[in-house]
């Protein structure tokens, strides 16, 4: 008798525990609380806007580094808008950020405590559909996620992304990569291009607190056949993503707070493992930030983004000739 109640009650926890994941499941999908539908634009034969969204914590030199890349080898008005969510960073961030808002660079949102990663995305998705409500034409067709960790390398990153995601009708564009969790291979989120008409809808799982907070959001497209264009972002330098720049602040800082302390603490760095020469392409990146940005400070940075003079890095397309790029 003590048996079959026992077996009885792991049956009934095992039911409870399908049925919140089913809730929890159908919650985050169709939810009007954590987003609407991207709002519906007229056919426009103009061309293509793209935002760019980034989370940012405690990474002052990498947000930096991005944010110089993205003015100074891309072109600031190669976006519609730039929005930086910052999640209570101590380290300098929140200082630099705001001077770019201030001198027009970026739009900021500045939370009072941890949001986290996903939900962060989530909050930037949504300013820019609020933006997108209130004025049509504004509405950014496509938007670029980047990590805070990222460095763009190559001008025509925007061009060649939207060149491909139009002629493809892609919902998603990035490196797609195998991965055991998602059968037809993921994109890592740290760089990828979506398109919100076909992807921020209800039926689609928005971004998660989650270590890959992506994951049922990629399963979603697949499951729904919403089009993913493999594109290479990081194998032909394109991008240099330095890894891991926040789990290795919440690990060197000692967060213990953080909700993903244990994991940043058994992580390694891994630098610029994206290919075998990465280091020879970030020293020449290097040097050129540190020719115009003389101390880490708001105003440095600020001064060296709004500069008009183009940066054009030479060792990416160097490594491209001698097909050293590839990660294998």
């Amino acid at each position: 008798m003590r048996l079959f109640q026992l077996f009885a009650l792991k049956i009934c926890l095992q039911i409870m525990s399908i049925t919140l994941r089913i809730r929890r499941s159908l919650w985050l999908r169709f939810s009007p609380w954590l987003r609407l539908n991207w709002p519906e634009q007229k056919q426009q034969n103009s061309a293509k806007k793209i935002a760019l969204i980034c989370v940012n914590f405690n990474t002052a030199k990498y947000i930096s580094y991005l944010l110089f890349s993205l003015c100074r080898i891309v072109g600031r008005d190669k976006f519609g808008e730039i929005v930086i969510v910052d999640n209570n960073s101590t380290d300098g961030s929140r200082q630099i950020l705001r001077a770019m808002q201030d001198a027009g660079l970026i739009t900021l949102i500045a939370n009072e405590r941890q949001q986290y990663h996903g939900p962060g995305l989530n909050q930037a998705m949504r300013h820019l559909a609020s933006v997108a409500r209130m004025n049509v034409e504004s509405s950014p067709d496509y938007v670029l996620i980047l990590d805070s960790d990222v460095i763009v390398l190559r001008p025509t990153l925007v061009d060649d992304l939207l060149s491909v995601a139009v002629k493809k009708s892609a919902g998603l564009t990035g490196e797609i990569e195998d991965f055991e969790y998602i059968e037809a291979g993921y994109a890592h989120i740290s760089s990828v291009l979506i398109d919100p008409k076909q992807v921020w809808r209800r039926g689609i799982t928005p971004f998660e607190h989650h270590g890959v907070p992506d994951l049922e959001f990629q399963r979603d497209l697949v499951r729904r056949r919403i089009f993913r264009q493999n594109f290479p972002m990081r194998s032909e330098l394109y991008v240099l993503h330095l890894w891991n720049g926040t789990l290795r602040t919440i690990r060197d800082s000692g967060l213990r707070d953080n909700k993903f302390f244990r994991y940043a603490s058994t992580f390694t760095d891994r630098n610029s493992e994206d290919v075998p020469q990465g280091k020879y392409v970030l020293d020449e990146f290097l040097a050129a930030f540190n020719s115009e940005v003389a101390e880490l400070t708001p105003s440095s940075i600020v001064n060296a983004c709004l500069r008009k003079a183009e940066i054009n890095l030479k060792r990416p397309f160097e490594l491209l000739e001698k097909g050293e790029t590839i990660r294998r």
